[in-house]
């Protein structure tokens, strides 16, 4: 948050205004970070976060692309499935915009650069879910839980990723 509070003090206001709370979440691998709307959260995925990998204007930036939607919900613009693309755009762009205030971010910069001109910049619904549904495989795989507790999760899971839905 320093990074964006010194390079980009005017979003970092909006950032302080729009967004209430900032979680370190298990997410997919693929879902780096996620803006909820309902209560104006922005969650980071925790392995992209930890990652020593990971630089601070990555995380910043992922921060900003976060706080930009929550920025054009708070202005009326909410997310469809038919204005996605164009949120995303703008989003990324706002993205960008800070990269390029940061003198060390030339290698990010570039990088978004590339994914702007590259595309489709999001995922669909559905590749979402299976995506959610794979991190929880994951997590429960990891955990020291009953096989059978376990076994019964994954069931669910293969359900849900199937679409169909059975109630006991």
């Amino acid at each position: 948050l320093a990074l964006i509070a010194t390079h980009a003090p005017l979003r970092f206001l909006r950032f302080r205004r729009d967004v209430v709370q900032v979680w370190i979440s298990l997410q997919p691998k693929h879902l780096v970070g996620e803006w909820r709307e309902e209560d104006r959260t922005c969650i980071l995925q925790h392995e992209y976060v930890s990652d020593h990998s990971t630089s601070a204007i990555e995380i910043a930036g992922t921060i900003v692309h976060e706080a930009m939607h929550a920025r054009l919900c708070a202005l009326g613009f909410m997310a469809t499935k038919e204005n996605r693309a164009r949120h995303e755009r703008a989003c990324l762009r706002a993205e960008l915009a800070f990269a390029r205030r940061v003198p060390a971010a030339k290698e990010h910069v570039a990088y978004l650069e590339a994914v702007l001109k590259s595309g489709p910049l999001y995922a669909s619904d559905s590749d979402a879910n299976v995506g959610r549904f794979n991190a929880i495989r994951e997590a429960l795989g990891a955990a020291s839980l009953s096989p059978w507790l376990v076994r019964r999760v994954f069931a669910w899971v293969d359900e849900q990723e199937a679409g169909g839905r059975k109630d006991r």
